[in-house]
């Protein structure tokens, strides 16, 4: 399932509770979200939301096959928020949320300059499997923004497809056939272009 882009709040949440899911951790998950990044705008100054927070969650409902439906969704949500919200710490996360979900949420902030984006890629892998996702889910949507970039950033979007074949690729090969198909053609359609 590849989620149109925008994805409204409302689409989301309907989803959600379609399946079942619309549970008060995740209600809050969208309250911290809105509050933390409801503001922010991608590269191309289009909501940051609807464009990959709320994108990246659609991806991940279409392509998740395990049993932790709830916790996906809240990190999927929150996956950004550490590292784009500079009065959010994860003191203030632990204090909204589990243990669990404030761990997968520092996990998938990569540290700059700390840690390398090789380091950082090898701490997604050796994470759960949950985690893996989100993060592939993460790379599915940005490829779908970068491309926006084609023309005013070339070689940002050049470097965006080397690191998606060199670090993502391989991390979709453990994971996910699903994600390791999309990735694929996705990139060799991007490259053609």
């Amino acid at each position: 399932m590849h989620p149109k882009i925008p994805v409204l709040e409302k689409e989301l949440i309907d989803h959600i509770k379609t399946i079942g899911f619309y549970t008060p951790l995740v209600q809050k998950a969208f309250d911290v979200a809105e509050s933390s990044q409801g503001q922010q705008r991608t590269i191309d100054d289009t909501s940051y939301l609807e464009n990959h927070l709320f994108p990246v969650a659609v991806d991940i409902l279409g392509n998740y096959d395990g049993d932790e439906i709830e916790n996906i969704i809240v990190i999927a949500l929150l996956h950004d928020v550490l590292e784009d919200d500079p009065e959010m710490t994860e003191d203030k996360l632990s204090k909204l949320f589990p243990e669990y979900i404030v761990e997968s949420v520092k996990t998938l902030t990569r540290q700059e300059p700390e840690i390398s984006k090789q380091q950082y890629m090898q701490k997604i892998t050796e994470s759960d499997y949950e985690i893996q996702i989100i993060k592939l889910a993460d790379r599915i949507v940005n490829l779908e923004l970068v491309e926006r970039l084609r023309e005013s950033h070339p070689e940002k979007f050049k470097g965006y497809l080397k690191e998606t074949k060199d670090l993502f690729l391989p991390l979709a090969k453990l994971t996910s056939s699903s994600y390791f198909n999309r990735l694929g053609s996705k990139l060799t359609e991007l490259e053609a272009l």
